[in-house]
């Protein structure tokens, strides 16, 4: 993909358009609630991943998004990022059950 398209799907994506998915969680599955602090800081960082002035910037994000006709962003590329780790989120549920609220 040229800069040229980059710049395109820039223009394009906006953070209210994106959605986060997941395979569903299995009905028997015990969901542990995600506590309110660290759910504000996981939905501040994505706040910040897909907002106007960091995504049109990121050439990795753009990429991730480009890749699906809806810009979607898989869970696990997400969950690669350093900040998102440093959150420690790999105890709770996945990314979805903390975004619901959001949409």
């Amino acid at each position: 993909m040229s800069d040229t398209n980059t710049e395109t799907v820039a223009t394009e994506v906006k953070a209210e358009e994106l959605v986060v998915i997941d395979a569903p969680v299995a009905e028997t599955t015990t969901v542990e609630p995600v506590p309110a602090k660290k759910a504000a800081q996981v939905l501040k960082q994505l706040e910040y991943y897909f907002g106007d002035s960091n995504l049109r910037r990121d050439k990795f994000l753009l990429g991730e998004c480009a890749k699906h006709p809806e810009s979607f962003v898989s869970i696990a590329v997400i969950n690669s990022f350093q900040r998102m780790k440093a959150i420690g989120l790999y105890q709770y549920p996945p990314l979805p059950y903390i975004c619901s609220p959001i949409g």
